[in-house]
């Protein structure tokens, strides 16, 4: 466990990292969501590219949200579920909270992450978009991901 003294100095340094990756990213132009599939994943696609994959725990009980939620929300007071971010995801005027659990995903998730959860029916490519562009993030990385898969 650090001192006192070396968990600041690594909070602070964190801090500058992120802001420095968030201006990076903020600068990324993904163009409209319409140029984005509206499409979800057919469950026979989903277990022919993941054939140990659990169709029950897919939609709004995403088997990959959930493990990046609970990976990411360790210490929040009321973690979000898999089912709340199925549903922000979908929402048109979204609450603070959906807001937050949008933020984790768009946030935290990898590459894998978000094409497996894409897989599982969690969200549409157009809805992922979305939720980057009202963040006003996107990291580079998923920038170029979402222009290689997701464009009709």
């Amino acid at each position: 466990m650090g001192t006192r003294q070396e968990i600041r100095t690594w909070a602070e340094r964190e801090t500058r990292r992120r802001a420095a990756e968030h201006a990076r990213a903020a600068a990324v132009d993904l163009g409209p969501p319409e140029r984005y599939d509206d499409e979800y994943t057919p469950t026979e696609m989903l277990l022919r590219l993941r054939p140990d994959a659990d169709p029950d725990a897919t939609g709004p009980r995403s088997q990959t949200v959930r493990s990046v939620i609970c990976g990411r929300c360790a210490g929040w007071s009321r973690p979000p579920r898999p089912e709340d971010v199925y549903e922000a995801m979908r929402a048109a005027n979204r609450t603070r909270d959906q807001r937050s659990a949008i933020a984790v995903l768009t946030r935290e998730a990898n590459f894998e992450e978000l094409m497996n959860a894409h897989l599982e029916g969690a969200f549409t490519w157009r809805q992922l978009v979305r939720a980057f562009q009202e963040r006003q993030h996107v990291p580079r990385s998923r920038a170029g991901f979402l222009r290689r898969f997701a464009q009709r």
